[in-house]
């Protein structure tokens, strides 16, 4: 049975489950802890940690930690959670928090075939997402929060910027890191030689003149990132 929302309320059957605006939290979850202005009304079923009303639907959230998550998922509660869920809420995400790719694997050394069951669980995980649930990954239950809360912000909004082309970034660390090595660059003068000439190899082969016109880019600095790359006169030797 799917949700209601009737008046800026949420419904489950007769049992009002929440309210527009207001994230609900399942009554004893820790995560109301690290929320503010949230409500508790959130019934067994439909289930799930979290409720938020948005403008695209009802977003249902289950968070299990690393232990947890193994021992839901053994058991066939966690298949039977996430069912139940894509059959009421609008939207489904797990948040798997503290599941690091070398912790979560040590969830499964216990078994005779850790690396067996390992890979049965990335199938499973597979096929969740198949059905429909989302997935968030956490590193504590503050993350959780956090992703609660930008989750209602996502689902609020209207338009989405997945399908256009990103905005190029003219720089990044590592291009600023290998161009403030030089003596006397440091990151600001790296950052003002990349926006001028996009990317370390261009600075590397500038001329002395070219260089001369990019801010915080000195004469000092000039021979000194010379003599770093083996350069006389502005020609490698």
């Amino acid at each position: 049975m799917k949700l209601s929302r009737h008046d800026g309320h949420v419904w489950w059957g007769d049992m009002l489950v929440g309210n527009e605006g207001i994230i609900t939290i399942a009554p004893g979850d820790e995560l109301g802890k690290h929320i503010t202005g949230v409500s508790y009304q959130l019934a067994p079923v439909p289930g799930g940690d979290a409720l938020v009303p948005t403008k695209n639907g009802v977003v249902g959230i289950e968070r299990k930690r690393a232990d947890d998550l193994v021992n839901s998922w053994l058991s066939g509660r966690l298949s039977e959670q996430l069912g139940i869920m894509l059959g009421c809420y609008d939207h489904v995400v797990l948040c798997l928090e503290d599941t690091g790719a070398d912790q979560f694997y040590r969830q499964f050394l216990w078994f005779d075939d850790p690396s067996g069951m390992f890979t049965r669980w990335q199938d499973d995980l597979l096929t969740f997402q198949e059905e429909g649930v989302r997935f968030r990954f956490t590193t504590s239950i503050e993350g959780t929060a956090a992703a609660v809360l930008r989750l209602k912000e996502r689902y609020d909004k209207t338009s989405h910027g997945a399908l256009y082309k990103v905005q190029k970034i003219e720089t990044n660390f590592t291009q600023v890191r290998l161009l403030a090595t030089p003596p006397g660059w440091g990151v600001d003068t790296a950052k003002s030689a990349l926006k001028h000439l996009k990317v370390p190899i261009e600075v590397f082969n500038a001329p002395a003149s070219k260089l001369e016109k990019i801010p915080l880019v000195t004469p000092r600095k000039i021979k000194l990132l010379f003599d770093a790359i083996g350069r006389i006169h502005g020609k490698r030797r």
